[in-house]
């Protein structure tokens, strides 16, 4: 085993459960379910209906042994009722068991075309060693304030480092939150055999918009073909985001308030691999799915396609010409339209454009309109 392990480790989204006024809600019910238990490679035999459901859901779901489905609960936007997808620490190992074929940027991606809304992402570094940044010296370097952090309080510690110590910062209302926790003896006082001599974790929790931001950042800056379990470069994104949450400082005598100009403490830019501070970006707009966008515009767009086609008195040929003008002409994207553009390439899995490429795809497009004689 390497001395860090990086995981998700929680994961909750909801999404839209489309029922229109003919449909009968339980059918709707029981094909989103299958539909889920599916995609999740989860045996319909292992689907248990729960006798009762949590957060004002009508329906829960369990599938298999730790993954969990509620269904018909609180209105979202646009007035249709939810569902609540939740992996708590196990499910999203009973995921990762059951689709090895698949990646967490499939799940994430299959969850954004059911318009999915991600509500919290937990991402987990576990240390086994402690060899540069052991529990105890990052708490002393915290008690006495040689650090920096995005959060305006200091952390709440509970417990002590011979009996278990956590440090969080942030509460369970931020949209961020920090935890620093012995999980060994987490572990041992659940009454689990642990075999690791050091084992401690940090955890870092991401609600609402930030979540949503998370899996913006994931599919875009972190993308990587090559890493088989993710998609996206899981271990970088984890070391860099820390590195950006929490900045322990290298001993010096300056008081609390300017630590801002001292020196990262060598120790944990050991522990963090020598990464840079990691910024997440938040999205231009909401992360909408491809599909969700075609089908919205799909109605609006064949109405217009059909009158241009009337225009051109059912002349194909012309037709086509015309469409490769107005295609050129709206494609003068800015670069929030690009990002979305490559946006939808990813979910596709198709390979996102630069700048310069895509400069490209317009001049090309423009010599054929001019190889067409079709001047404007």
């Amino acid at each position: 085993m390497e001395d860090k392990e990086i995981k998700i480790d929680y994961l909750s989204v909801t999404f839209p459960l489309i029922v229109e006024a003919d449909d009968n809600e339980l059918a709707v019910v029981l094909d989103t379910v299958k539909m889920i238990s599916n995609y999740l490679n989860v045996n319909f035999m292992e689907v248990n209906r729960e006798d009762y459901s949590t957060l004002r859901y009508k329906y829960q779901y369990a599938l298999g042994d730790s993954m969990t489905l509620r269904l018909s609960g609180p209105e979202n936007d646009t007035g249709y009722r939810t569902c609540h997808l939740e992996f708590k620490g196990e499910g999203c190992r009973d995921f990762e068991r059951r689709n090895q074929d698949k990646t967490w940027k499939d799940l994430f991606l299959y969850l954004m075309r059911l318009n999915g809304t991600f509500k919290r992402i937990d991402v987990a570094i576990d240390d086994y060693s402690g060899e540069e940044m052991p529990l105890c010296k990052l708490y002393g370097k915290i008690k006495i304030k040689q650090y920096t952090s995005i959060f305006n309080k200091p952390p709440r510690p509970i417990g002590f480092i011979e009996t278990g110590l956590s440090l969080t910062f942030g509460s369970t209302k931020s949209p961020t939150q920090l935890c620093i926790y012995d999980k060994k003896i987490e572990q041992i006082n659940k009454g689990k055999e642990i075999a690791e001599d050091y084992w401690v974790r940090y955890e870092m929790r991401f609600r609402d918009d930030r979540a949503n931001a998370i899996v913006y950042n994931f599919l875009t800056d972190y993308y990587d073909t090559n890493e088989l379990q993710y998609g996206f470069n899981m271990r970088l994104f984890a070391f860099e985001v820390l590195y950006g949450l929490l900045d322990i400082k290298q001993d010096n005598n300056n008081n609390a308030r300017n630590q801002g100009h001292i020196d990262t403490d060598q120790s944990w830019t050991d522990f963090l691999g020598g990464v840079k501070k990691g910024i997440i970006k938040n999205p231009d707009e909401k992360i909408f799915s491809y599909e969700s966008s075609f089908n919205y515009i799909e109605p609006k767009a064949a109405f217009y396609l059909m009158v241009r086609l009337a225009q051109c008195k059912a002349n194909y040929e012309t037709f086509f010409y015309e469409m490769l003008k107005v295609l050129y002409k709206l494609s003068n994207f800015d670069k929030k339209k690009l990002k979305r553009f490559n946006m939808f390439l990813y979910q596709m899995n198709l390979k996102p454009y630069t700048d310069e490429e895509f400069a490209t795809l317009r001049t090309n497009l423009f010599l054929k309109i001019e190889e067409m004689e079709m001047p404007f």
